[in-house]
């Protein structure tokens, strides 16, 4: 007998090993046309598919924090470089407000690479800010830190001969009195390019 099929529940499309769980809720997928008409093609920006996605999940009068945002649409736009004339000029890895300040908080890293201490380091700033969810938009999938807890996630098709992306939603879990401080400027020195301009 097939020990894939031994188990009729496990009837979701998800493909794993011998060893652990799938995962409880499998991730769906988000499919994006090769080309974004209208706009200027920012290499940096969401595709519209993405971005009216993740708009549909915040209720109208919650409010919305983009670290990385300098060219969002929606939300608090907070960005390091002043040639995109955020509404914040910060640091992703410091940001400039009290503990749960915003409602959600979006992190779009625009970087290639990304090691795991600042994954981490960018993932506890951001829930030093939330009060209900972080969402995750990158090439790398991420897990979760103490705090949060994955919710939802998505695969994206973002065009031909593109990296797929990765789209997460975390739910804060952590109580706003057992939240880290933001890392110091070490850690944003070692991965932020426009910190030396």
């Amino acid at each position: 007998m097939n020990p894939t099929a031994a188990n009729p529940a496990d009837d979701n499309p998800i493909v794993r090993g011998t060893r652990g769980p799938a995962p409880k809720n499998p991730p769906g997928v988000i499919w994006c046309c090769n080309r974004r008409t209208g706009e200027p093609r920012y290499r940096w920006q969401f595709p519209r598919k993405v971005e009216y996605f993740i708009r549909r999940q915040i209720p109208d009068g919650y409010s919305t924090l983009h670290p990385f945002g300098g060219r969002a649409k929606w939300g608090i736009r907070m960005d390091i470089d002043p040639v995109v004339k955020p509404d914040v000029h910060a640091d992703a890895w410091q940001p400039p407000f009290p503990a749960c300040s915003f409602d959600h908080v979006v992190l779009d890293p625009p970087y290639t690479v990304c090691r795991q201490p600042e994954i981490r380091a960018v993932l506890t700033a951001a829930l030093w800010c939330a009060r209900s969810s972080v969402w995750w938009f990158h090439t790398i999938w991420v897990p979760p830190i103490p705090g949060l807890e994955v919710e939802n996630s998505w695969l994206v098709r973002v065009g031909s001969y593109a990296a797929i992306r990765v789209l997460i939603k975390f739910r804060v879990t952590a109580p706003a009195g057992f939240r880290k401080q933001p890392y110091g400027r070490g850690t944003r020195d070692r991965c932020n390019h426009w910190s030396q301009q």
